[in-house]
């Protein structure tokens, strides 16, 4: 089954080449821009990426939709929760 069953996003952030911290903190930035429910897809190459993924999401009371990896490429769908964000 192909990871690409999309869940609606509005935000594509594409860290593919970009090692542990960069994805996260690039998504930590992007949650800063949108707003309330909205939507970022996060691809990445990074094996750590998942269990950053969710200790981040964890920690910024974000909401994490799907988290799939195939062929090492991880793709995330994270929320920005409507409770206050850190």
């Amino acid at each position: 089954m192909s990871i690409a069953n999309e869940i609606p996003f509005d935000r594509l952030l594409d860290c593919r080449g970009l090692r542990c911290p960069h994805p996260i903190v690039n998504m930590a930035r992007e949650m800063r821009i949108i707003e309330e429910g909205e939507t970022i897809k996060l691809i990445a190459d990074d094996l750590a990426c998942p269990s950053d993924i969710n200790a981040w999401v964890k920690y910024s009371n974000n909401e994490l939709l799907r988290l799939k990896s195939d062929d090492n490429e991880i793709i995330a769908f994270i929320r920005k929760s409507i409770k206050n964000f850190k």
